[in-house]
């Protein structure tokens, strides 16, 4: 119990036991894809997720193999973390244990082990640079060249490292003033500057892509990702934009048969002016309470050492608890290191929308401040780790067989994993080009279609890599030449300028009935269906519209 080694086997065995069962959620097959076309650059993000992704070049639909890459890249992360808390000064088996069950013993930690996103490759970075950097303020100045090599790796992850800039800036700062030799020895020596040199380096080529391709990357960040669609790309112009369907039209009569009776308009709340500020405000408490929610049955832990300890009439007695353990030389950089992540995003989210995940970088620098004064209830931080590997492996669980009782519409992990195995081994049997209305449904069809190359049709939804950088660059012109296309959309079938629906079917994933197929002369009182669908899918074959006499 007291061995950093039993938490690593207790951490990784729920990795491999998660990473095998959990089906894929719909953005990990989307960065699956990267790894078949690997560049300095996506359209999303830089390109690091895409190496960590490469086996599911070969995974054959196995989410296992898919995920070899993220569960090694969390092991490494694990080991960089040991000996980050070793340089901070929690030396003794039990300050490593602890620290170890803080920082991945928590939803967030369990979770990078298992899911693969470009956090994957940033936590492993900041947890590199931030053991370099304590290092450096302890004396070993040419440490900050591989700390500037880790925040460029970091960088090519994804671009929130850019806030590990702040971090030493504050540590650096608080250090010269704390003490007047370290402003010489710090501030004033090349070697903080050359380690900014060596991460402009790391990062250069990824610039240079970027330049190359119009600042692609750069300019859909800056628009805050998702909330951008259309990003003016060269490749959204070769295809016919898609309209809505007039009535009368082909597309509107083939889509009558699964209209369901109208419903009725909800009625609306009538705005006042005072409804941007507690939205802010909803925001800004919704983004803490998720970083709380973070250490899920941890905070029993949590909970009882405050009360045990009274920590009460002096605000931040823990702080100076931790400052007394941690070493003396990187106790600022730790502090800098929680604060900098929750403090950008906290203020941010005033603004606009931030995924909880966002600030997860916190959580390393958050569990060597509490190590001190958690060391000592070190058994209720087991079974909070025992807790949350529970309440994963029942996700895992419902990602499977759907075990929780919520209603379709509103379960959330269903609509990102359930029926994309099989609705992909269903396209996989058509025969010719077959495009989807959004780019995780073109990911995870590609990702389940047994090799089939599914296309994105641009300015449905949202442009992504799919347009970008097309695998087959299908033209207007070259549809109109051959039988026709099919169309795998969420919502209406659309139409578009050359082409019209020749005929359509609704594909309904059912929680216990599995895929449906649903023809346009399948009465709509049909007992056969299964009245919540988790999906609704619709697929449409078009032909080339012929022209008027």
């Amino acid at each position: 119990m007291r061995s950093p080694r039993a938490v690593f086997v207790a951490i990784s065995l729920c990795w491999l036991l998660a990473a095998w069962f959990m089906p894929l959620v719909q953005d990990e097959a989307y960065y699956f894809a990267w790894a078949q076309h690997l560049a300095f650059g996506y359209f999303d993000h830089p390109p690091i997720v895409a190496l960590i992704g490469w086996s599911a070049t070969f995974a054959h639909a196995s989410p296992l193999i898919a995920r070899l890459g993220t569960v090694l890249s969390a092991s490494l992360t694990f080991a960089l973390a040991a000996r980050l808390f070793r340089v901070l000064g929690l030396r003794t088996r039990e300050a490593q244990a602890t620290a170890l069950l803080l920082a991945f013993g928590n939803i967030m930690g369990l979770i990078l082990g298992v899911i693969t996103t470009p956090d994957t490759g940033l936590m492993l970075a900041w947890t590199l640079a931030l053991t370099e950097a304590a290092l450096a303020l302890q004396g070993s100045q040419r440490r900050w060249l591989t700390a500037g090599l880790a925040t460029g790796l970091g960088f090519l992850a994804k671009y929130t490292m850019v806030l590990i800039g702040p971090v030493f800036l504050w540590a650096l700062i608080a250090e010269a003033r704390r003490t007047p030799r370290t402003k010489q020895a710090a501030l004033r020596s090349p070697w903080p500057y050359a380690g900014g040199l060596v991460a402009l380096l790391v990062v250069l080529p990824h610039l240079a892509w970027n330049a190359e391709h119009d600042w692609i990357t750069m300019r859909f960040q800056l628009r805050h990702g998702f909330a951008s669609s259309y990003m003016n790309l060269p490749r959204s112009d070769v295809l016919p934009w898609p309209d809505d369907a007039a009535p009368g039209s082909r597309e509107w009569q083939l889509a009558q048969a699964f209209q369901g009776p109208p419903e009725e308009p909800k009625p609306r709340r009538v705005p006042t002016v005072f409804d941007p500020y507690v939205h802010a405000l909803n925001r800004c408490i919704g983004f803490f309470g998720s970083q709380l929610s973070f250490w899920g049955a941890m905070l029993a832990a949590f909970a009882w050492t405050w009360h045990q300890r009274r920590i009460e009439p002096r605000w931040f007695s823990w702080l100076r608890a931790s400052q007394v353990a941690l070493h003396r030389d990187s106790w600022l950089l730790v502090y800098a290191g929680a604060a900098v992540p929750l403090g950008f995003f906290g203020a941010l989210s005033l603004v606009t929308g931030i995924e909880a995940n966002w600030s997860a970088m916190y959580l390393f620098a958050a569990a060597a401040l509490l190590t001190p004064i958690l060391q000592s209830n070190r058994r209720l931080l087991w079974w909070g780790l025992a807790g949350n590997i529970a309440v994963l492996l029942v996700v895992v669980g419902h990602a499977r067989t759907g075990l929780i009782p919520l209603r379709p519409a509103r379960d959330r992990i269903l609509k990102e994993t359930h029926g994309y195995e099989e609705l992909g081994r269903y396209v996989a049997r058509l025969q010719g080009p077959v495009f989807a209305d959004n780019y995780q449904l073109t990911a995870m069809l590609r990702f389940y279609g047994d090799g089939r190359q599914v296309a994105q049709w641009p300015r449905m939804t949202r442009d992504s890599e799919f347009v970008r950088n097309p695998t087959d660059a299908f033209t207007a012109a070259a549809l109109q030449q051959g039988p026709g296309f099919w169309l795998v959309s969420s919502s209406q079938p659309p139409h578009f300028a050359g082409f019209r629906g020749a005929d359509m079917t609704q594909l309904r994933d059912c929680k216990d009935h599995g895929l449906q197929v649903i023809s346009t002369t399948t009465a709509r009182d049909d007992t056969s269906r299964c009245p919540h669908p988790i999906h609704e899918w619709f697929l449409v074959r078009y032909e080339t519209e012929p022209s008027p006499e």
